[in-house]
């Protein structure tokens, strides 16, 4: 079922298929893992002393007598407050005693400590850890006490209660409620208007007789229509037999609809367009596949591009899909991408490290003077280096970085923002909400450490409306991601080059070559898991 919700009105159309489905799903297997396979550990030592394990991990040793580990068991619970954060108290107890400290995974509620050392630093360092754990009991036993202190008094008498000394004031719920909504009628009264008709209905569809619209229905799934409003019903719209008779007014949603290959609408779509174009709360119940999805996100798409306010001054999302799973949700950013228009054209280089100053100073010469660039570097470092040889190059620029001071960074960015320089070199402090609408070019200097960073970079051009360009110089130390790159430029339907293809390839063979010879090289059993 799919569900159209539009806000202010309070009648709802419904839009119904006689259809079934029926959905099945298999139960969910998992692997059971044998509990008593475990990795045996040797006890022979090697030149450089120590322990070993079949794995050939080299064991910890402490200084002093080579005596066999001192081993006890810890319950799981108090692990994490012997490890400490990062390690840290761990790390203090084998200082302070001069020993080391293993702790191993169990199959069980208990974990297996090993100290190595002499017996002395061996027991000093088993009653420290004794110590830590009896006192994380003890704040525990303390913090259980606190929480039953502030439970309500429901089923108890509050004038034995040792620890409820007062009781607690009645909270008035009906002043919270009127609160409540004082606070949302001033929330939304300073907010503009909202335009909600939007459809223009075309010249076949009006023309179409009631006998016709019925027939219509009938040999499509037999969709059925009623108004939900009390009172006097409002006329249903006749359906949208073709993609013209909705979308008339939209060049723009046409065009992407003809890239997208749709060659007609399917019946709740036809039904469903008129309805929601002018505003009015719909519910569509249709079995799965039948185009519910676009249904409601055409119409959204019109009406977030339609409104008094420009995108680029309205605040927080302008539209809200809610899904019950997370993989309903990724249906719908799919269906979003194959109609979405790509406002950003993004060029991809593939070049070698010390090829890069030249590329980039090809591009700053060839720019023109209402251009507008942010140029995005991996170091704070090269961020200094490159703004400095522009510089003495008398090429106006500023660069934005973590080492730079507060005051410094936001006149760098007062100055970008109001043209006085229109290069801004910068880390990725800058790929997230720096909203500079009229930059005209992103240039990628280096590849950002995840794809992620990659989209957030791009999306600083392109905005409001407007279009923009992006340049991305690869090298071999970025062929990790030239796979998920070309994805990005496959969904947004960008030209891929060869080389980016190529080196793609390289990694995956190269990959895939690197797993066979660790699985060839790979020792027999089990190996065991080491909290540190």
């Amino acid at each position: 079922m799919s569900k159209q919700e539009g806000g202010a009105n309070a009648s709802s159309w419904v839009v119904a298929s006689r259809r079934n489905s029926a959905v099945s799903r298999a139960p969910e297997r998992r692997p059971t893992e044998d509990p008593n396979r475990r990795g045996q550990e040797a006890g022979r030592g090697s030149r450089g002393g120590g322990w070993r394990n079949p794995s050939g991990l080299q064991q910890p040793v402490a200084a002093g007598l080579r005596e066999p580990p001192l081993c006890f068991g810890l319950n799981n619970v108090w692990v994490g407050a012997v490890i400490g954060r990062g390690g840290s108290k761990i790390k203090d107890i084998q200082i302070t005693t001069n020993t080391k400290i293993q702790i191993i995974k169990g199959h069980s509620e208990e974990a297996e400590v090993r100290i190595f050392g002499n017996k002395v630093m061996q027991a000093k360092a088993k009653t420290v850890i004794d110590n830590l754990v009896k006192k994380q009991e003890n704040y525990n036993s303390k913090l259980r006490t606190d929480i039953i202190a502030f439970q309500p008094s429901v089923g108890r008498d509050v004038k034995t209660d040792n620890n409820v000394t007062e009781n607690q004031p009645l909270i008035d719920w009906d002043q919270i409620r009127e609160d409540a909504l004082k606070w949302g009628k001033k929330k939304w009264e300073d907010l503009p208007p909202i335009k909600k008709n939007l459809y223009v209905e075309s010249e076949a569809t009006s023309s179409m007789s009631q006998v016709q619209v019925d027939i219509w229905r009938k040999e499509n799934y037999n969709i059925m229509c009623d108004d939900l409003k009390e009172g006097e019903k409002r006329r249903i719209p006749n359906p949208t037999c073709k993609f013209e008779d909705a979308f008339q007014c939209y060049p723009e949603v046409m065009e992407n609809i003809k890239k997208a290959g749709f060659q007609k609408p399917t019946p709740i779509q036809s039904q469903s367009w008129p309805i929601v174009l002018q505003g009015v709360d719909l519910i569509g119940v249709a079995q799965t596949g039948t185009g519910k999805t676009l249904s409601y996100l055409m119409p959204g798409f019109i009406h977030l591009d339609s409104q008094p306010v420009i995108r680029g001054k309205r605040s927080g999302p302008g539209m809200l899909v809610l899904t019950p799973t997370r993989e309903l949700a990724l249906q719908v950013e799919a269906e979003c991408s194959k109609t979405a228009v790509s406002t950003v054209k993004q060029n991809i280089i593939v070049t070698t490290e010390e090829e890069k100053r030249s590329h980039i100073q090809t591009f700053l010469e060839s720019m023109s003077p209402k251009d507008k660039v942010i140029v995005f570097v991996s170091r704070k470092a090269v961020a200094d280096h490159l703004s400095s040889d522009l510089i003495l190059r008398h090429v106006s620029v500023e660069s934005l970085h973590g080492n730079r001071e507060q005051s410094d960074r936001e006149r760098a960015l007062e100055n970008f923002k109001t043209g006085k320089v229109r290069i801004l070199i910068a880390t990725d402090l800058a790929s997230r909400g720096l909203d500079v609408l009229d930059i005209t070019h992103v240039y990628n200097y280096d590849f950002p450490r995840n794809i992620e960073e990659y989209v957030h970079r791009v999306g600083r051009t392109g905005r409001a409306g407007r279009t923009g360009i992006s340049i991305t110089l690869l090298t071999r130390n970025d062929w990790r991601v030239a796979g998920e790159l070309i994805n990005i430029l496959e969904r947004a339907r960008q030209s891929i080059p060869e080389d980016l293809v190529a080196m793609a390839k390289r990694y995956e063979v190269n990959k895939l070559k690197k797993e066979m010879e660790k699985k060839l090289g790979k020792p027999q059993g089990k190996p065991q898991k080491f909290y540190y």
